[in-house]
């Protein structure tokens, strides 16, 4: 009879501990680029994982204005490193051609980082910086 409590208990014990476990599906946040900062306008801190994407759209309709985002991804405080991702700067539209193409093949509105280990992305806190180019000036802000 003791052991059957025994057995009881740590099945008990198992399942309390396993119901607060909880697995996480990819999640893709959308991250809006406006001439007065974004939308949202950062990342709760830990709440990217592996597997998650950000898709970045800019919004900013100002002539001659630009944004990209630079990451962080392997949190060691360096934003050029080898390990780390940078879009490519983000324009509000692109000029088309009649057939609707884009006359500028490098000219894009929207880029998605995926965070996935192929792109150096590390488990933990990710650092995220927001850059706007007006012109040859670039001003930076902190994203996360």
């Amino acid at each position: 009879m003791r052991s059957v409590t025994v057995s009881f208990m740590m099945m008990l014990i198992v399942l309390s501990v396993s119901t607060n476990v909880q697995a996480h599906d990819p999640q893709n946040y959308t991250i809006l680029l406006f001439e007065d900062g974004s939308t949202p306008e950062g990342v709760v801190p830990g709440i990217l994982v592996e597997n998650d994407s950000l898709f970045v759209r800019n919004h900013d309709t100002r002539d001659n204005v630009s944004h990209r985002l630079i990451v962080d991804l392997d949190a060691d405080g360096v934003f050029k490193g080898v390990d780390d991702y940078s879009t490519q700067w983000l324009n509000s539209s692109c000029d088309l051609n009649e057939t609707g193409e884009k006359i500028d093949q490098n000219c894009n509105v929207h880029e998605i980082i995926n965070l996935v280990a192929s792109n150096g992305f590390l488990q933990g806190n990710i650092s995220i910086k927001h850059q706007v180019k007006l012109g040859d000036n670039i001003t930076e802000f902190d994203f996360l």
